[in-house]
């Protein structure tokens, strides 16, 4: 099972990694976080396709995704 602090540490960084500065580009819409037998999905609804970087970081241990030219979209439930 997920743990809530992973899923709040997932959530966490996608905020801090899309910009609201943007003028154009994709906008994230969604998050769906799923448990798996191997570990955890996270699905990312987008308008469209943007550049990502992935990395992890410590203390404590989150993933990151960074999401290039991505602004929050107005109502996004995450």
């Amino acid at each position: 099972m997920i743990s809530k602090a992973f899923q709040i540490g997932v959530v966490a960084s996608l905020v801090a990694a899309v910009s609201p500065a943007w003028g154009s580009g994709s906008e994230l819409r969604g998050v769906h976080v799923n448990a798996t037998p191997g570990g955890a999905q996270v699905t990312l609804d987008l308008t469209e396709v943007t550049s990502e970087k992935v990395f992890a970081l410590e203390h404590p241990d989150r993933a990151v995704i960074d999401l290039g030219h991505t602004r929050l979209a107005g109502g996004a439930r995450l």
